[in-house]
């Protein structure tokens, strides 16, 4: 009876200690830990054992998870021994690699292995029971029992141990389990939010790059996360997260101070794994081999181990997602990795997706642009000035830079056209004043028409640009640029200037292309100007020859109209004059007994007449044009008569004479007037107004010779007619003479 009923105490006790396991386990399902301790608290007190432990494996090692029994002294030596590998020469760590039951009398026996052995001497215990943690026939750890008193555990201690221990397994699994559906959850979660900032964000690929890292940062802590971008040559670090220092900041934030940093794989993680598209690791920085300069960046940071994911479009790396660890050695589970992997893929999702948004923006802007070029050229077929004016402007916005277009004059380069966002007022004067500039050969201008090509200039402050240049980069706050040459009828005609204020603007393949096409623009403009005023003087001339022709004939047929008086001649040849001349006046003078007299006037009001009357008639002399002309037999032009102090005409402050143009009218060589056209304003007239004022002089004359022969024949026929008749009255008085 008295056995029975310790038996029953001893199975209520087991009862009670896998009772109190399941309820940890039951409300611990996240977190492994309360039961292994559980475990161990109640297999030593139900074992009357000095030492219970639990040991798991991790990788190719063994690690000490629980212990019950020890302290002081001892606990610290027995956490000190681990992790130990798992080919470890112990008994504590055979059973578990080989999944079976250890059970010894006394491991200071001969025969035991000298470590188990050693540490049995030290700890004083003997008996051991070390009982597998099998998971589908695996080992994953072990459930360890230890006691001073010699000799093995009874059958029912070893059932009680295999059943702690599979409850120990059922704990290990459910937090496995638990842990793996969270983290499952936790990456949904992660790509969920990524994904709609990718969607939120078409044109921005920033807030994908934070949400990255952040969520990265998250699920992989205690790691730094940082997001590299790589442009041309440069490194460039786009996004930060990860745990803080005492001062606030994460360690990408203080390595963000040595950003931008050269593309070199050889001194770059980052840079080695874009390069590679493969993952690179680094187990420890601190290892013999690892570049200096990458070394000082993750001591920068407390970190020892580093992963780079590169980012990969198409088939070329773009950039990587940094992980620094602060424990070396550390390397991402392969779900890490995959989750990790799938951070870089939506990562150039979004890098694409701006991409293409910025280029249809980007082709549609240059379509608007183009198009309001265009329109502004067909509006304007006379002046190039507003095509100029659309071109810089669209130009300075499209690439985000300064613009000018220059034209040659001669062996002179003028300052056209300029836009930009830093014209300011001051710039803006600064850079009119440097032009216009000679054309020499050192000038990028000059390059660029000779090569017939867009010379690209990274740095105005590099050795091989020439002083004269730099003077004109200093003066206008320019430091790099590019310059296209606008080339019509094969010959370099000027040139449209691209420049920043920072150094390294390179254009890309369609930059180039855009900046060709403004340029065709400008020279299509300024062919439209020349071929629509070639026409317009084509017109001008056929409208002036018919007003020529208009004005000849009328005043032919005034001639041919009035052939005993040529007032009303001189008075339609002073009209057509001042009006095909574009003059404010126009008169005819007639020359008589050494004076001119006026003979018709066109344009001038009464009190205008009146003083041209005060100052006619008056000798031909060298104070009038008209004077001048008779006394030079040739044409006077006299584009100001203000600039000439011998022109002392008293009508020319009357009236207001500035321009002058005279031409003499001689008949048989004897002068017999002129005729003038006057401007109020100093405006010299044309070769071909000239020529046509001379034509009016030929017809003057003829009007003057008309009327001379007419009236000289009137007069023979009056002769002829008093000599018949008095001829007729002798015949008919041969008798009176009275008659």
């Amino acid at each position: 009876a008295t056995a029975a009923r310790k038996e029953a105490a001893a199975l209520r006790k087991q009862l009670a200690a896998s009772a109190q396991v399941l309820k940890v386990i039951s409300e611990s399902p996240a977190d492994v830990q309360p039961v292994l301790d559980a475990i161990v608290r109640s297999g030593q007190r139900l074992f009357g054992a000095e030492h219970t432990a639990i040991v798991l494996k991790h990788g190719d090692h063994v690690e000490l998870r629980a212990s019950a029994g020890l302290d002081g002294a001892k606990l610290k030596a027995l956490r000190a021994s681990f992790p130990r590998p798992i080919d470890h020469k112990s008994v504590s760590i055979e059973f578990v690699a080989s999944g079976k039951i250890g059970h010894y009398a006394d491991i200071t026996a001969p025969g035991m292995p000298a470590y188990t052995r050693r540490t049995g001497r030290q700890t004083g215990l003997h008996g051991w029971l070390g009982v597998p943690l099998l998971h589908k026939g695996a080992s994953i750890g072990g459930l360890v029992f230890a006691r001073s008193e010699r000799g093995l555990f009874s059958d029912d201690q070893v059932a009680l141990a295999r059943a702690f221990a599979a409850q120990a397994v059922i704990a290990i699994q459910n937090s496995q389990l638990f842990e793996e559906t969270r983290e499952a959850f936790e990456r949904q979660t992660a790509t969920a939010e990524i994904l709609e900032v990718i969607a939120r964000s078409p044109a921005d690929v920033q807030p994908v790059f934070d949400a990255i890292a952040r969520n990265a940062a998250r699920l992989l802590a205690p790691a730094s996360i940082g997001l590299t971008i790589r442009e041309g040559n440069l490194l460039h670090l786009n996004a930060v997260a990860g745990p803080l220092f005492e001062d606030g900041t994460n360690w990408f934030e203080k390595a963000k101070v040595t950003y931008p940093l050269p593309f070199d794989p050889e001194e770059s993680v980052a840079a080695r794994a874009i390069v590679s598209g493969s993952v690179v690791e680094i187990p420890d920085v601190e290892a013999p081999g690892t570049p200096p300069r990458l070394r000082k960046l993750y001591r920068l940071g407390r970190a020892r181990s580093s992963t780079q994911i590169p980012l990969i479009s198409g088939d070329k790396g773009i950039g990587s997602i940094g992980v620094a660890h602060p424990q070396p050695g550390f390397r991402l589970s392969d779900k890490q990795l995959e989750l990790m992997k799938a951070f870089a893929a939506q990562a150039v999702i979004a890098i694409e997706n701006v991409r293409l948004l910025n280029e249809t923006k980007e082709a549609l802007e240059r379509q608007t642009a183009t198009a309001e070029i265009l329109k502004v050229i067909s509006s304007s077929p006379t002046d190039v000035q507003p095509t100029f004016d659309a071109i810089v402007t669209s130009a300075a916005r499209l690439f985000g830079c300064n613009t000018a277009i220059l034209m040659l004059e001669g062996d002179w380069l003028h300052l056209n056209a300029m836009s930009g966002a830093n014209v300011d007022a001051d710039r803006a004067d600064a850079l009119r004043g440097l032009y216009p500039i000679r054309m020499e050969p050192e000038m990028i201008a000059f390059r660029a028409i000779e090569t017939r090509s867009i010379v690209e200039t990274p740095d105005f402050d590099a050795p091989q640009v020439s002083e004269r240049v730099k003077a004109i980069g200093r003066a206008g706050g320019i430091r790099s640029g590019a310059t296209v040459p606008l080339i019509r009828d094969g010959k370099g005609i000027g040139v449209l200037s691209l420049v920043r204020t920072v150094p390294g603007f390179q254009l890309s393949d369609k930059q180039r292309a855009l900046l060709r096409t403004f340029a065709d623009q400008a020279v299509i403009a300024i062919e439209n100007v020349r071929l629509f005023r070639e026409l317009e003087e084509r017109n001008l001339e056929v409208s002036e020859a018919l007003e020529r022709q208009t004005a000849t004939a009328e005043i032919l047929s005034v001639i041919s109209g009035s052939p005993t008086d040529e007032r009303p001649v001189f008075d339609a040849i002073v009209r057509s004059a001042r009006r095909l001349c574009s003059a404010s006046y126009s008169v005819v003078f007639l020359a008589e007994g050494g004076q001119l007299k006026l003979a018709s006037v066109d344009g001038v009001d009464a009190d205008g007449i009146a003083a041209l009357h005060e100052s006619w008639p008056r000798p031909i002399a060298r104070d009038t044009t008209s004077g001048r002309a008779i006394l030079d037999r040739q044409v006077v032009h006299m584009p100001d008569s203000w600039l000439d102090p011998t022109y002392t005409n008293p009508a020319r402050d009357k009236i207001g004479l500035r321009s002058i143009l005279t031409v003499p009218m001689f008949r048989e060589g004897l002068p017999i007037g002129a005729v003038s056209v006057w401007r109020g304003e100093p405006k010299p007239f044309t070769e071909r107004q000239i020529g046509l004022l001379k034509t009016f002089a030929d017809q003057a004359v003829i009007a003057i010779e008309n009327t001379r022969l007419f009236n000289e024949t009137k007069e023979a026929l009056e002769r002829q007619t008093a000599t018949a008749e008095i001829l007729k009255v002798i015949s008919e008085s041969p008798t009176d003479v009275q008659p």
